[in-house]
């Protein structure tokens, strides 16, 4: 499907970029590449040519965002949660732009709830990593920088309108990923379930009682952990930190020495303790076996650029979110993460190719793997694939080392 645009809308987008003079000479939609589909979007690039206020023609490309087709197996509604992502650009984050020198979001020039059309990242010289590469200390240092600008934002912007952000947006912040009745987050759950039975370490009769019968117990906190809390201080939570959401600038081609970075997607967002949004950054972008060596630094880190950010604003830190409050609600919250990351590893960390290939050549089982039963793909995966099966035993290590007591 193709973004639909009228020309008084590209004169608004022209003349919110280049000013209020501005005059529209013509624009073009094209797609930014054959593999244009997105889990929750299709994308485009909007070029303008644009006459500015000194008369000088100028050539401008900016970055569209639709949502994908709706499909059969798609139990979630994409278009609610596209829409979401919209409202929260006409609103809040643009209300946050205000409160912090740091550039940790897009500029957005106009949002439907059917379209997006944000500034070119791209041809700024932003990048993402590429698929399988780990992420550098300076790629997470960026990423908990920008986290901690966006969360300063939430506090500073409460402070100003005087209520809260949950108050203020409610169901509008709704959950879009963690959650019990949604088949894709379930099946991974079970997926996890599954690799945790298959592990060698936890063989024994003892054991697979446990997660037969104890693991669902377990995690059933998460789905209530994911709302705002009453026992930690809330902020509007980006809530998908992955590094595929986050691009970067950086001189070298390898992105080895980044020196910027800005989040993307805010469709995930939620009203919610920032230690969600830190433990899941963590988390999902650094490898099992080395993460307890980093946890602490970049909680560490993370503080203190959130009170870097506070002090700009005359804000006290330890008036909201103390050290000593992080590290109680990361210990306490953490399970979130670790439910997450190994869910979600059933997809994301799968072989460089695989899902691609299931679905061309086997439909009907890629929609099965998708929504329904992974048990025996990620078997067959585990038994063949070294890296693969590495990666998914030390997420469930992980795990048990915090929810198993003997």
């Amino acid at each position: 499907m193709e973004p639909s645009l009228t020309q008084p809308e590209c004169l608004q987008i022209a003349q919110k970029d280049f000013g209020k003079n501005a005059t529209l000479i013509n624009y073009h939609i094209k797609p930014v590449s054959d593999e244009k589909r997105g889990f929750l979007g299709e994308y485009f690039t909007l070029e303008l040519q644009v006459k500015d206020e000194r008369k000088a023609k100028v050539s401008k490309t900016y970055f569209i965002k639709i949502p994908p087709p709706e499909t059969e197996d798609q139990q979630d509604d994409t278009r609610k949660i596209f829409a979401k992502e919209t409202a929260l650009y006409r609103g809040i984050l643009s209300d946050f732009s205000k409160y912090s020198k740091t550039k940790w979001k897009p500029e957005c020039f106009l949002a439907r709830d059917d379209i997006l059309v944000l500034e070119d990242l791209t041809a700024a010289g932003y990048r993402g990593l590429l698929k399988g590469v780990e992420p550098r200390a300076d790629h997470m240092k960026l990423l908990l920088a920008n986290l901690a600008a966006m969360h300063a934002s939430s506090i500073a912007y409460e402070l100003d309108v005087g209520k809260t952000i949950g108050s203020q947006l409610g169901d509008k912040l709704f959950e879009t990923s963690i959650l019990k009745d949604l088949d894709w987050f379930r099946a991974g759950v079970m997926g996890f379930q599954a690799v945790l039975s298959a592990h060698p370490k936890y063989q024994s009769s003892v054991h697979q009682k446990f997660i037969q019968d104890n693991f669902l117990k377990v995690v059933e906190p998460v789905y209530g952990m994911v709302n705002e809390s009453t026992r930690f201080k809330n902020v509007l939570c980006h809530r998908d930190t992955w590094m595929n959401n986050v691009l970067f600038l950086s001189k070298d081609e390898n992105l080895e020495h980044p020196t910027k970075a800005i989040l993307v997607d805010f469709q995930f967002c939620r009203y919610c303790p920032p230690a969600i949004d830190v433990t899941l950054a963590i988390y999902l972008n650094t490898s099992p076996s080395t993460r307890s060596e980093v946890v602490t630094a970049c909680l560490e880190w993370y503080h203190r650029q959130l009170t870097t950010e506070l002090d700009a604003l005359d804000i006290q830190v330890a008036e909201h979110i103390s050290f000593e409050a992080l590290l109680e609600s990361y210990s306490h919250l953490k399970l979130v993460s670790l439910l997450y990351v190994g869910a979600v590893a059933t997809w994301v960390r799968l072989p460089s190719g695989f899902l691609e290939e299931l679905q061309n050549n086997d439909p009907e089982k890629y929609v099965k793997y998708r929504t329904g039963c992974r048990r025996e793909i990620l078997l067959e995966l585990i038994g063949k694939d070294e890296k693969f099966r590495k990666y998914m035993f030390d997420v469930a290590e992980d795990f048990m080392k915090v929810v198993y007591k003997k």
